[in-house]
């Protein structure tokens, strides 16, 4: 199928979207026109039901989309709200499958490198403690710990957050959050989350998609955020 030029005026997005429907048999919301940037730190966000997980789906090719065209960036993460945590592997090696498959055993300083980066994404997650810790031993919230250190450390282009901090207390929530959002700055990678407690960490984002009754509600988070009923803003629906 031959992309729409219009998705490539933009070579440097990491998501762009085109008319683009998606849903089960059918069309769960109008057709979507949307674009990711380097850096860009995006909350989806809609009533239980609405569709972001069908999005989400859709844009990672697990889903057929149903019109329209998009592209994402091959180099992508993504972290889902729950784990059952039956990994038989400590919590440093689940952090280290999430490096890139590109690097072999035979580059020189190659274990080095990995693991200084292992080492660098568990202290981010404040898990430098239980990192010999089995996985299954873990509490969710320590799990999606885990996971998040593990989507990071390859240095992906955009990262997809469904829920991901759902289990986590508020502290750990917003430290977790704002060290996407750093890593998103230093290293241009973009931040695409969903979640049900908007007000929390709306400072750290840049950008909200909001899905309505009407549509989609989108654009810099300053413009979109006093257009959001309070039920939106807080998940209280």
């Amino acid at each position: 199928m031959r992309m729409n030029p219009e998705l490539n005026t933009e070579p440097a997005a990491r998501v762009a979207c085109r008319g683009l429907e998606f849903g089960y048999g059918h069309a769960l919301m109008p057709a979507l026109d949307w674009t990711v940037m380097p850096g860009e730190c995006w909350a989806i966000v809609g009533v239980n039901g609405c569709g972001k997980t069908t999005l989400f789906q859709t844009l990672l090719g697990n889903l057929p989309r149903l019109g329209g065209e998009c592209r994402v960036s091959a180099n992508r993460a993504y972290v889902g709200a729950a784990c059952d945590g039956q990994v038989p592997a400590r919590v440093r090696d689940v952090v280290s499958l999430g490096l890139e498959r590109g690097l072999s055993g035979w580059i020189p300083f190659y274990a080095w490198r990995r693991r200084d980066r292992v080492t660098r994404a568990l202290e981010a997650f404040e898990l430098t403690t239980m990192a010999r810790r089995r996985f299954k031993t873990t509490s969710q919230g320590e799990r999606q710990r885990v996971l998040l250190a593990q989507a990071i450390v390859g240095d992906p282009d955009v990262a997809f957050l469904d829920e991901a901090m759902s289990a986590m207390d508020p502290r750990h929530l917003r430290e977790a959050f704002g060290q996407f959002a750093r890593v998103a700055r230093i290293r241009a990678m973009s931040v695409v989350a969903v979640t049900h407690s908007l007000l929390a960490h709306a400072d750290l984002m840049t950008h909200i998609l909001a899905f309505t009754p009407e549509g989609f509600v989108m654009g810099p988070r300053d413009d979109v955020l006093p257009r959001l009923p309070e039920s939106l803003k807080t998940g209280g629906y």
